[in-house]
């Protein structure tokens, strides 16, 4: 079994004003992996994306542009579970699409969101 999981942005899925050359990105992503999925399922190969919000991570500060408590807030009160996801939310989602239990599940792309 082989499952390949990529992380996307939830920009492809909801758009985001401001943010078009990030959503063809993801999206032609996706539809890479859609392709990948045709291509190798016969094989019994599983492709599936994570689609986040942003993340606290080190990249945080270099998306945000400016990284005061103000921003924070502001970003955040657009997220309705109210915080940032982190490493530990994509690693779990990651084992969750990667696991046995879920080998009938391809081409699943999962918003790791908070409900954005």
């Amino acid at each position: 079994m082989v499952a390949d999981i990529n992380s996307d942005a939830a920009e492809a899925v909801a758009g985001e004003l401001g943010q078009l050359a990030q959503a063809v990105d993801v999206a032609s992503g996706e539809g890479v992996a859609m392709i990948v999925k045709m291509i190798l399922a016969p094989f019994g190969a599983r492709c599936n994306a994570i689609n986040s919000v942003a993340g606290e991570t080190l990249l945080l500060k270099g998306f945000m542009c400016e990284d005061r408590p103000e921003a924070r807030a502001k970003f955040i009160s657009t997220i309705p579970l109210e915080r940032f996801s982190t490493p530990e939310d994509m690693g779990n989602t990651a084992c969750y699409l990667s696991s046995d239990k879920l080998s009938m599940v391809t081409i699943v792309c999962m918003e790791v969101d908070g409900g954005r």
